[in-house]
């Protein structure tokens, strides 16, 4: 019986990234969506340190990414409408709403901003220094002293 080849050995290891332990310790791909979500892209050149091509290392970080969408609450069209009176109720709980239609967005639905009340700049005027001669006497020196 011929004893099998165990393949041809390159003698250039490539460097490990930081919390790589092999392939008993997870999946590459695990690993990889750890240091992404640690040091999000700049974790790249770690990934690819791990033996996975940089084109595949940007798939995932970008499919990841996708994944960790924000935390709104999602509802359909039909449930939209059975919710629609109480709109303002379900926009002060959840914050926004994002609309479906057969899974996929469509619409995004924010609490309107309240109309914001005019500052009073009483304290500014308050803070500035008052001139000792009016500015309608500073104007009309300035003009006759004009040619």
């Amino acid at each position: 019986m011929a004893a099998k080849s165990k393949g041809f050995k390159s003698a250039y290891t490539r460097p490990k990234a930081e919390g790589y332990k092999g392939h008993r310790a997870g999946s590459r791909k695990e690993i990889a969506h750890k240091l992404f979500d640690t040091k999000g892209f700049d974790a790249l050149s770690e990934v690819t340190g791990m033996g996975i091509k940089e084109s595949t290392a940007r798939r995932w970080f970008y499919a990841f990414n996708r994944q960790a969408a924000p935390a709104m609450k999602t509802v359909s069209i039909r449930e939209l409408r059975r919710v629609l009176a109480r709109l303002d109720d379900v926009l002060e709980r959840e914050g926004e709403l994002l609309v479906t239609r057969h899974g996929r967005p469509i619409a995004r639905v924010v609490p309107a901003r309240a109309a914001r009340a005019m500052p009073s700049h009483a304290s500014l005027r308050a803070a500035m220094q008052r001139l000792s001669v009016g500015s309608e006497a500073l104007v009309r020196e300035d003009r006759d002293a004009r040619p």
